[in-house]
């Protein structure tokens, strides 16, 4: 997201997103929805249910 953002009209969005991510705070809120940060990439750790019970792309995830 960040490439993404710095090469927009507002490339000051990438930098606050990722002070955002790096911050206990966002990370907090991030750690809510499943992605947690890794050393110095982010790994999202499980997947929103949306009523799809398709347990092989659940494994193939995992």
């Amino acid at each position: 997201y960040a490439s993404v953002l710095r090469i927009s009209k507002n490339p000051g969005l990438a930098h606050t997103y990722l002070a955002m991510l790096s911050s206990p705070y966002g990370a907090g809120i991030f750690e809510l929805n499943g992605i947690s940060r890794k050393k110095q990439g982010v790994l999202i750790t499980s997947k929103p249910n949306y009523g799809n019970s398709n347990n092989k792309e659940e494994d193939r995830i995992k």
